[in-house]
């Protein structure tokens, strides 16, 4: 049913872009406000909850996938499926909590991290924000997308607004606990998010054996979970190899320029998003989904060059308009940090691509890249400007590889087709 006002998807798309708005300027307030050596502490704790997201993804994706096929088929079936997904992520997300707990000072040590309370309080929420998306999961496979929507956008309402009114009060009491701040920040929007992604209507006691076949979504499950294992290497490796091998100052000054530099991820995760589900439908109709495939790649390579192109000639302008004068110093890695986010982002668009066929081939590949990268980085990393030449390299390598794919199974498909006119024509 067509909304009366927006449709679903471009009402999910604004509230997608809104929550990147308010959690990016959160961002560069907190840059400008707290300097770079305490924004190298805010900045881990951000790409520690990107961690656990990856991971929640999986859920989320799966439980999505699986409600869709369930409500098609048989109904009655959604209340077990549903516990049986929250009771597997509650279980997830208990072990993980203990695994982090249990690595709670070699993992702080290695982060360099000031405030050791501000991981354990992000830590301490992964049960709830895990059981949350799944959750999000049921409400998008069953459409119930303006609550969904609605789920983004407090979550992103809460940790804005409890960072801010908490780190306004440590300036006024004179106080610093900037990352407590934060982190607490952040517990609170998942707990926020968890209570309000509740449905009642798939929360039951019923105890009959389950008919639905849970292989199916383990199988799945894994195939997603191993994509986003390669997202957070690729994504979050760097910054927490900066903050291990650097000071704080430079760590800090690292983190400026990622925020910036992965513009060009965000500016084309739409495209990739519009072009999986394109994809399946042209497939399932016998149609041709080359062209909507190297449109995607078309938009999204010009977007990237030409945000990267921005950052090459603009680069102190940025800085110091997002951060201030405190961050100008590595300002000239900014094109090149974006250069790296380029090559990525036109790699996952045939990763997406071969995805939504079936074809997963392009997931290793992706998980070599992550694994490259960060051995890469272990080896060289005498300078801040070196790690992101190992970036360069390690996301060369892992494009190349992609094309290297691409083309084979676009000779493959073109050797079928001519078969089978040469078949067809001696008959």
């Amino acid at each position: 049913m067509k909304s009366s006002f927006i449709s679903q998807a471009s009402y999910l798309f604004v509230c997608l872009f809104l929550v990147n708005v308010g959690n990016y300027l959160l961002n560069l307030v907190l840059g400008r406000l707290l300097g770079p050596e305490i924004f190298a502490e805010v900045s881990i704790l951000s790409t520690v909850v990107l961690i656990i997201s990856f991971i929640a993804l999986a859920f989320q994706l799966s439980s999505t996938k699986h409600t869709a096929k369930i409500l098609s088929t048989d109904k009655s079936l959604l209340p077990d499926a549903a516990k049986w997904f929250r009771e597997k992520s509650k279980t997830s997300g208990v072990v993980i909590l203990i695994l982090l707990g249990l690595t709670f000072i070699p993992v702080t040590d290695y982060l360099n991290l000031q405030s050791p309370v501000s991981y354990l309080l992000i830590i301490g929420g992964i049960p709830a924000y895990l059981i949350m998306s799944v959750n999000r999961g049921i409400l998008q496979g069953s459409d119930n997308i303006r609550k969904l929507g609605m789920s983004y956008i407090i979550e992103m309402l809460v940790r804005v607004l409890v960072s801010l009114s908490l780190i306004t009060l440590c300036f006024v009491s004179g106080v610093e606990y900037y990352s407590e701040a934060v982190g607490l920040g952040f517990l609170l929007s998942f707990l926020a998010v968890y209570y309000f992604s509740r449905d009642t209507k798939t929360s039951t006691e019923h105890q009959e054996e389950r008919t639905f076949d849970s292989k199916e979504i383990v199988a799945f499950m894994v195939i997603v979970g191993f994509y986003e294992l390669s997202q957070i290497l690729i994504n979050n490796s760097d910054l927490i190899l900066v903050k291990h091998y650097f000071s704080n100052y430079e760590a800090g000054l690292y983190a400026s320029l990622s925020l910036i530099g992965r513009v060009v991820f965000f500016a084309t995760w739409s495209v990739v998003g519009i072009l999986i589900p394109r994809v399946v439908q042209l497939r399932m109709q016998n149609k041709d989904h080359q062209g909507v495939f190297m449109q995607a790649m078309g938009i999204v390579f010009s977007v990237a060059i030409l945000i990267t192109a921005t950052c090459f000639f603009f680069d102190k302008l940025i800085i110091q308009l997002a951060f201030g004068q405190e961050y100008v110093a590595m300002a000239h890695l900014l094109w090149k940090y974006a250069a790296c986010t380029t090559l990525f982002t036109c790699a996952n668009v045939f990763s997406y691509y071969y995805m939504s066929l079936d074809k997963y081939l392009p997931v290793v590949l992706s998980l070599g890249g992550g694994v490259l990268q960060i051995v890469l980085i272990i080896i060289f990393h005498r300078s801040v400007s070196l790690v992101i030449q190992m970036q360069l390299i390690a996301m060369g390598i892992l494009l190349i590889s992609m094309l290297i794919y691409h083309f084979k199974n676009v000779y493959n498909n073109e050797k079928i087709k001519i078969s089978n006119r040469i078949s067809l024509s001696t008959r």
